[in-house]
């Protein structure tokens, strides 16, 4: 009996030490670091992560840099407005490659939140008045995944498309987002565009990002979530 008692506890134990393998240690994150450079985590209703992610990169570029004060945001509506609606479905998705809402973006730009404030509505036309107060970015890039994106989450909060499956609705916590294996071999992926806010190491030394997520504070870690870097497949990076 006490055998068998040994047995289930080193199990027990066993299992304890592999979740917390992915689980996240403590990082120094943006959110830590710089907190009235992040906007508060928000609810999306309609698929508009893209926009959020996009918008939410370019004011904490400008926020860091002295170009805006902190108490102003910009209009993530504008974005919307701008985007070609070819591009979008019903539901709000961006259904290109990041690279086309990174033009519609230089081109365009956005305004301030005050003058057009998020409604989610795709059907919204643009707001040309040359009294307001426009920003535009010197230039936007998407880039496919390289070595180079710890050094610029380093320099800043980015914004990053990753890779997510049916599993990624379960995540809990201060889980680090991993596939099962079935959704890997069997399943075709979806798409996520979040804000990066920095980077870590697990207990295996596997690299893995923290990200802002966009479904309210009462999910994962208060409105924040992990995936391990295999994850993630474009960035953009926004130079002001």
């Amino acid at each position: 009996m006490a055998r068998s008692q040994l047995s289930r506890s080193q199990r027990r134990r066993a299992q304890k030490k592999r979740a917390q393998k992915r689980r996240a240690p403590r990082i120094k994150s943006w959110r830590k670091k710089r907190p009235r450079l992040l906007c508060s985590i928000i609810i999306q209703i309609r698929a508009i992560c893209w926009a959020i992610a996009f918008i939410r990169h370019y004011e904490f570029k400008l926020k860091l840099l002295g170009q805006m004060p902190l108490e102003e945001h910009l209009s993530i509506q504008a974005l919307i407005n701008h985007t070609p609606k070819r591009y979008l479905k019903a539901d709000g998705t961006f259904t290109e490659d990041l690279s086309v809402l990174a033009k519609v973006l230089q081109v365009n730009g956005t305004l301030l939140d005050r003058d057009c404030p998020l409604t989610e509505r795709l059907d919204q036309a643009p707001i040309d008045d040359s009294n307001l107060q426009k920003f535009i970015p010197t230039k936007v890039r998407s880039d496919a995944m390289n070595a180079q994106l710890v050094k610029h989450v380093r320099g800043g909060c980015v914004a990053a498309r990753i890779v997510v499956y049916p599993s990624y609705l379960k995540l809990e916590g201060k889980d680090i987002y991993y596939p099962t294996k079935y959704e890997l071999d069997c399943l075709e992926p979806g798409g996520h565009v979040v804000l990066l806010t920095h980077y870590a190491y697990d207990a295996n030394r596997r690299l893995y990002y923290q990200f802002q997520e966009t479904a309210g504070v009462e999910v994962c870690d208060e409105g924040y979530a992990y995936v391990y870097a295999d994850f993630v497949n474009t960035q953009m990076l926004i130079i002001v």
